[in-house]
């Protein structure tokens, strides 16, 4: 798994990292659990996470464009009961575009 330090920045597997020192002492309730410690400068090093890319969202702005006539609060309750076929064919279409551009 890859890790990155948080001081160093320097990129490690996480079967290379060191063990913490003192972890209850470098960490709180609540806050990301560290990999291990970097080998070089004894920070903590976490979990790298992928980069995203096109992010996607829709806002009661957006419904309202297409029914002018709606509350914002039509518009929002509206938006929210269908946020989960939103995301689904936001997916589908996205693996189709990605499809057709490689």
């Amino acid at each position: 798994m890859k890790t990155i330090c948080n001081n160093c920045q320097k990129k490690w597997d996480s079967k290379d990292l060191a063990m913490i020192d003192n972890i209850w002492e470098r960490c709180d309730p609540g806050d990301e659990f560290p990999a291990g410690q970097c080998p070089d400068c004894g920070a903590l090093c976490f979990i790298e996470k992928p980069t995203e890319y096109a992010h996607m969202f829709w806002t009661a702005d957006d419904v309202k464009t297409l029914r002018p006539k709606w509350s914002m609060k039509k518009c929002e309750e509206v938006l929210s009961s269908v946020e989960g076929q939103l995301k689904d064919r936001i997916v589908e279409r996205g693996w189709e575009v990605l499809e057709n551009l490689l």
